[in-house]
């Protein structure tokens, strides 16, 4: 729907400009958050997924970059 376009395009705004002071994982667990939230009917809603998700997810991904390729992502506000 038009709602779930315009609030990713403007989600996507608001991640790419925070990234790099926030840091990866706090970024990105955030926007896969809420990202998930607009896109998921409300019915079929499943916070604790969600939150499984948006926190797992980044966790390996940064793992992959930082430990396997050897390619540092933005560390942020916390140094993680």
């Amino acid at each position: 729907d038009f709602f779930g376009g315009l609030s990713t395009i403007v989600l996507i705004g608001i991640y790419s400009v925070l990234y790099q002071k926030v840091g990866f994982l706090i970024g990105t667990s955030l926007y896969l958050f809420i990202q998930i939230l607009i896109l998921s009917q409300k019915e079929k809603r499943n916070f604790p997924i969600f939150v499984a998700i948006s926190i797992l997810f980044p966790i390996f991904v940064y793992y992959v970059f930082t430990r396997l390729i050897n390619m540092p992502l933005p560390k942020g506000l916390f140094g993680f």
